[in-house]
């Protein structure tokens, strides 16, 4: 299962997902850190898992974007898998 995060504007001002991602990777360059918790949200290697606790099972899992610590923001699947969980998350939390 392949996804991909296309650039969405999450808070009516043009910002998107990966523009948070500059500001959380920034902010853990200063020492900040910050975990986002969200309804029906996982990450992983199995991100099935994702798609089946996003359609409805309703746990609440925290991902934190910067898991190593060093202040980079991920690359590959992991974080485009990171970016779709968090926009979806954030699009049913806050509803246009």
């Amino acid at each position: 299962m392949n996804f991909h995060a296309e650039p969405v504007d999450i808070d009516g001002h043009g910002r998107s997902v990966s523009d948070i991602g500059q500001d959380i990777s920034e902010g853990t360059r200063k020492g900040r850190s910050l975990t986002l918790t969200l309804p029906g949200l996982t990450t992983g290697p199995a991100f099935e898992s994702y798609r089946d606790a996003w359609l409805g099972q309703g746990d609440q899992i925290s991902v934190n974007l910067n898991q190593d610590g060093d202040g980079t923001r991920k690359s590959g699947d992991a974080h485009e898998q990171n970016e779709q969980a968090i926009t979806r998350g954030y699009n049913a939390i806050n509803p246009k």
